[in-house]
């Protein structure tokens, strides 16, 4: 189903009155919706809240290195790094995980289901490939195994001594014990090539930044425009959302007959295509992607300035764990 856009376009207009000579002194006009609006000649128009928000949003992934892919590629050197460690120390224990070559489907994250404008979340389109049914019910076992009863000596090996731990304060006021004697910390400074002290303290002291979806929802116009979202979904027949965050936890009951008895994606593609349908008739209705594009961007350009150097640092920190695991320092 189309989707009406949440931010009015911008449309140039020609200037009327250009002299015989083929210049002119009036500037340019532009047009938003029926009110004209004048910008000095050359000047760009303001970015709509939508690009401002993707421009920013840019700038945050290249400054943390917080995508997924590269956040997963370090972590597999790190889990790496530590099985090595520990069968060093007599201890056989793999803390990695295999890699499918299938991609994993991955449920779209807070940001993208605030700014949503698709008829579907792609589940039940992606479920069609058996491979993938697979691969989340491989998921569904490693996890259920998180719990098994590590070997004699893991704790020891992989934690160190209690005495050997830094304490650090989080932005929060909140304080971090941070264990630096064991397995866990060795890998994590074999990867990056510094102290697990220098590593925890500048990844902590950035939380503001790597969690500012959580910052821009707590605010309260986002926070109203949630509540109207809620009640539109709940008028539509999907009760018991607590807000555009949760928006796909009803897909939960139509996968599993998918996942566990085999059956047609049918039934889930069609419950998919209503919610994501009126998931995005509700971000419109109560304003709640542009209350949240306001919002996100205004503290990302805020804490991004504030946290300049801890970012500049951490970028450091981050290229040298990719050049670790380019030169297969873990293997």
């Amino acid at each position: 189903m189309p989707v009406k856009p949440l931010v009015i376009a911008i449309v140039g207009a020609v200037a009327l009155g250009a002299s015989a000579c083929g210049s002119s002194s009036q500037p340019d006009t532009l047009r938003v919706g029926d009110d004209a609006v004048s910008t000095p000649q050359g000047v760009p128009p303001e970015p709509t809240p939508m690009e401002a928000f993707e421009a920013v949003k840019s700038e945050i992934a290249t400054a943390a290195a917080a995508d997924r892919a590269t956040e997963q590629r370090v972590d597999k050197a790190i889990a790496q790094a530590a099985t090595d460690c520990l069968a060093r120390s007599g201890v056989a224990h793999d803390l990695t995980t295999p890699t499918s070559a299938v991609p994993a489907y991955d449920y779209p994250n807070g940001t993208e289901l605030w700014t949503w404008d698709q008829s579907d979340f792609g589940l039940a389109t992606s479920l069609e490939n058996p491979a993938v049914r697979q691969s989340f019910l491989d998921r569904g076992a490693r996890g259920s195994n998180r719990n098994a009863v590590p070997p004699e000596g893991f704790q020891q090996a992989y934690f160190g001594p209690p005495s050997e731990v830094v304490t650090i304060e989080a932005p929060s006021g909140d304080v971090v014990d941070v264990l630096t004697g064991g397995c866990a910390a060795k890998a994590v400074e074999e990867v990056y090539g510094a102290t697990i002290e220098d590593v925890e303290r500048t990844r902590i002291s950035l939380l503001p930044v790597l969690n500012i979806h959580e910052t821009a929802i707590a605010e309260a116009p986002v926070a109203q425009a949630s509540k109207a979202w809620q009640a539109c979904m709940s008028d539509v027949g999907f009760d018991d959302l607590l807000g555009p965050d949760d928006v796909t936890a009803p897909l939960g009951e139509a996968l599993t007959p998918v996942l566990m008895e085999n059956e047609s994606t049918a039934g889930l593609a069609e419950t998919e295509s209503e919610l994501a349908q009126a998931h995005v008739n509700c971000l419109n209705e109560s304003f709640a992607t542009a209350e949240y594009l306001a919002a996100y961007t205004e503290t990302a350009n805020r804490l991004l300035e504030k946290h300049d150097a801890a970012l500049s640092h951490w970028q450091q920190l981050r290229a040298q764990a990719m050049k670790s695991t380019d030169e297969g320092i873990t293997e």
